[in-house]
Parts: structure tokens; C-alpha cells; sequence
């Protein structure tokens, strides 16, 4: 796939004290974590980029409405880094 790195890195080179994270709905496995991860180590200079998603799984979704909100608060509380509980509160 095509990446314009140079862009990419100009672009978070504009945010110095960000911190940067992957999240994605897709199970690690899928999706373009395994992709994108060397560039942003590179790119960021980081030995590992933190990655907020689905556990690796041989489907897309868990099957269960109720586990899929829960897996998604999960994963966004983990990105943003604030308790799920706190985005189910501001969600509701």
C-alpha cells in the first residue's frame, strides 16, 4: 500500500509532546497494524508504538453485540487513555 512517509512524518513532527498510539477496530491480526507499526517506530524514533485494539482472532467481530461495545469502549478508553467506565458516563 501506498504511504507518503515524508508527509506523514512532517505531519506529526507538528505535534512534539504528542504521544502516539495505534488503535483500530479490527483484531491485531488484521487490519493495518502489522502495516503501518514499522513506519510510525521509525518515523516517531520509538522502539515500540503502543497498539490499542482487538486482541489477534480469526474473526473481525467477537459474534455478540454486548461483547463488541464492550471490546470497542475498551479499546478507545485505552487509546485516549481514560477509564471506560468515564466514556460509557459521557456516552450515555
Amino acid at each position: 500500500y501506498p504511504l507518503h512517509e515524508q508527509l506523514l512524518s512532517d505531519t506529526l513532527k507538528a505535534f512534539p509532546k504528542a504521544e502516539i498510539v495505534w488503535c483500530q477496530e479490527e483484531p491485531q491480526n488484521m487490519g493495518a497494524w502489522h502495516f503501518i507499526a514499522p513506519y510510525l517506530r521509525r518515523i516517531c524514533s520509538l522502539a515500540d508504538v503502543p497498539y490499542a485494539g482487538r486482541e489477534p482472532a480469526a474473526s473481525p467481530a467477537p459474534g455478540s453485540a454486548a461483547l463488541f461495545q464492550l471490546e470497542q469502549e475498551q479499546l478507545i478508553s485505552t487509546a485516549l487513555g481514560i477509564k471506560a467506565r468515564a466514556l460509557a458516563k459521557a456516552h450515555h
